[in-house]
């Protein structure tokens, strides 16, 4: 989805965009989440995941993460991207994806980190949704004793993202509506073939 807006967003030699950055840090900002993953429910919840045959190897994995990284997933993520050496940009990057990044992002004027952190949120675990459809996802999985923001910083996230929104659609030639499961798929084959 990242490739597909900047891709489309109007004069992006006045912005800074680097495609290859945004797509790499889109693509590794999830590299520490088996630290946060209940993997007793996520084999059944996700079977596409292929993790039953293999559950206690995945446990220890887990385990080992945990050991290396501590116990924050985002925070596992931006060390792994250190690690593996990709460019400081990318670093940057992923560590401008996620809840506690919203209002940063809406008032930055650095439109990858607007593109990576929208991207995140039009992707839900049943695959490209709207920003709408993305938020009440968000509030029913992470609802009560599993709250990730406490309810005033929830809503602005919610605010702040919708921000995101209009800034980016404002630069360029297509609509939130555009960016579907059909519109990225030749993008996500491509994908498929993208070196680090």
């Amino acid at each position: 989805m990242a490739d597909l807006l900047v891709s489309n967003i109007l004069n992006p030699s006045s912005l800074i965009l680097d495609k290859e950055d945004i797509v790499t840090a889109c693509l590794l900002h999830d590299v520490g989440n088996i630290i946060k993953f209940d993997l007793d429910i996520s084999h059944q919840l996700h079977p596409e995941l292929n993790i039953t045959d293999n559950i206690e190897h995945w446990k220890d994995v887990k385990k080992s993460f945990k050991a290396k990284y501590g116990e924050d997933a985002h925070r596992a993520s931006v060390a792994i991207t250190k690690e593996i050496g990709v460019e400081e940009r990318v670093t940057e990057l992923v560590n401008a994806i996620g809840f506690g990044q919203g209002k940063a992002n809406a008032q930055s004027d650095d439109f990858g980190r607007k593109i990576c952190a929208y991207s995140d949120m039009r992707v839900s675990p049943k695959g490209v949704v709207s920003l709408k459809e993305r938020m009440a996802d968000l509030r029913a999985r992470y609802q009560g004793e599993r709250a990730v923001l406490p309810p005033k910083l929830a809503v602005e996230f919610e605010q702040a993202l919708k921000e995101i929104e209009k800034q980016i659609f404002a630069k360029a030639n297509i609509i939130p509506e555009f960016i579907s499961e059909e519109t990225i798929r030749p993008i996500v084959e491509k994908l498929k073939n993208f070196s680090l």
